[in-house]
């Protein structure tokens, strides 16, 4: 009987070793694959999901466009920039993610020619909300500070309106003109006010023309670029650190429009005839991968944040560039 009794006992203890260990290694196979999807992120691009919607022009306004957004998940903000073609003023506006109400708007001069492609932001040493921003059209960078509304300082940064970053603001990216370099910064050293150029990278622009590149930033060694002219097709394009191509995305347009409607049931859109346009491309963590966020501009009046590389979402044709 006490014998009967042990064997029982030794053979729940196994049982139990045997489930714990089973179970550590189904956490540590799913970390591989959290792993794997988060650094090959890059391959899933087709799978989409927007996730965000909003007018591209406010009440009264029938003069300024988008130019950037950025959101900081944290607080609960997208941070919207707005200009008029050629203006001198580039608005600010600060939305609030979940109502999507505008919270505040500042004014930022910039000289005539101007664009903020881009809107990297920051909290200084005071806790106040600070965006970079061009004042000039090249080759300079000013801390504009938000919550002060004042530019706090300006300095030499190589490139032109196209500036994004990553996710973790380790890094600071810009292009020149032609968009053929790309200028790799210390995200902290700029908001320092002391820039340190860490990479500067050349590529062969001929290969990014295939549709208007429009916004930039990094996922870990990756430049991501996406495109999208007025009325263009929707479009992604993957560099390395050597400036070479290693993967493009570009969209069926129809099969984009169906993605959206998934998303968006409400929102009409002609399947045969309808507007498409991106203002840029920022990171954005979902589900607890980092993955690339397009601003895409539809039938020239609604904003939709789209996330790529969400294996939930829709998948997105692709087409032959040529």
């Amino acid at each position: 009987m006490l014998m009967g009794f042990l064997i029982v006992i030794v053979n729940l203890i196994t049982l139990r070793s045997n489930v714990e260990k089973l179970h550590k290694e189904s956490l540590q196979v799913n970390k591989k694959v959290d792993q794997i999807l988060e650094k090959e992120v890059s391959r899933f691009l087709d799978f989409q999901k927007a996730i965000i919607k909003f007018p591209v022009r406010g009440i009264n306004d029938n003069l300024t466009w988008i130019q950037s957004v950025s959101i900081n998940q944290n607080d609960n903000e997208v941070y919207v920039a707005r200009q008029s073609n050629g203006g001198n003023i580039l608005i600010i506006e600060i939305m609030d993610l979940k109502t999507g109400l505008i919270k505040k708007t500042n004014q930022v001069y910039m000289e005539p020619g101007t664009y903020a492609e881009g809107l990297p932001w920051f909290y200084n040493d005071e806790g106040n909300l600070c965006f970079l921003v061009r004042q000039v059209r090249e080759n300079q960078i000013s801390i504009y500070n938000f919550t002060k509304n004042k530019v706090e300082k300006s300095f030499n940064l190589l490139g032109r309106s196209k500036i994004g970053f990553d996710f973790e603001k380790n890094y600071l990216i810009t292009t020149n003109t032609t968009l053929d370099t790309f200028y790799i910064y210390s995200f902290k050293s700029v908001v320092m006010g002391i820039p340190e150029l860490l990479h500067s990278i050349r590529t062969n622009r001929d290969g990014l023309m295939f549709e208007k590149p429009q916004g930039i930033t990094m996922l870990d060694n990756k430049i991501i670029i996406s495109h999208g002219a007025s009325n263009g097709n929707p479009a992604i394009s993957i560099l390395n650190m050597d400036g070479q191509m290693e993967d493009v995305y570009f969209f069926e347009k129809n099969s984009f429009s169906n993605m959206v409607r998934n998303s968006y049931s409400n929102l009409s859109m002609n399947k045969e005839k309808w507007e498409y346009e991106n203002e840029g491309i920022f990171m954005y963590e979902y589900n607890g991968q980092k993955v690339p966020a397009l601003v895409q501009i539809v039938n020239g009046d609604t904003v939709l944040i789209t996330l790529s590389g969400v294996l939930e979402g829709s998948r997105v044709e692709r087409k032959y560039l040529y």
